[in-house]
């Protein structure tokens, strides 16, 4: 099953447009510490998620590292699913899960050579859903450049040992 996340909504209007355009979940950027010009402040963030019917997950998409600040965050927002894109590590990703009980944890996996496979195995048991992005020098995600899907695709093989995903 494929579901489709629209990411980077900043106001009502673009909040609007992607349930109308029947995504399966709609992100919102806060706690950002690097480049990203769709980043929200927190409360405005808690008032689109509000706005959001409980039908579609919302996704909190930060770059924040503290764990306590993290489940701070997500519980204020009262989303239903966790972006971390900075590095954790995977016991603190760990912690997060414990602390956010029904929360989802995609972990973003920046993707620059083959030691992304390896880094993805370590969230096999804490993560939920693996994001296979590229980084740059200013940005730790949505930079729109590809990266060597020959590494996505070995990430893709290995999926039945990362997560326990059913045998098409």
């Amino acid at each position: 099953m494929v579901k489709v996340k629209i990411c980077g909504i900043t106001c009502a209007f673009e909040l609007s447009k992607a349930l109308n355009a029947k995504s399966d979940l709609v992100g919102f950027l806060v706690g950002i510490t690097h480049k990203a010009e769709d980043q929200i402040p927190i409360e405005k963030a808690r008032t689109l998620v509000k706005m959001v019917p409980p039908s579609i997950q919302t996704v909190a998409v930060t770059h924040l590292q503290a764990v306590d600040k993290i489940v701070e965050m997500t519980r204020f927002l009262g989303v239903s699913t966790l972006q971390l894109h900075e590095y954790l590590s995977p016991e603190e990703v760990s912690v997060i899960k414990s602390s956010l009980k029904g929360i989802e944890i995609i972990k973003a996996i920046h993707v620059s050579d083959e030691t992304a496979v390896e880094e993805a195995m370590k969230y096999k048991y804490v993560a939920d859903f693996l994001l296979l992005d590229t980084k740059t020098a200013d940005r730790i995600g949505g930079t729109g450049l590809t990266h060597d899907w020959n590494i996505s695709k070995k990430l893709w093989n290995y999926r039945q040992s990362l997560f326990f995903w059913p045998v098409d």
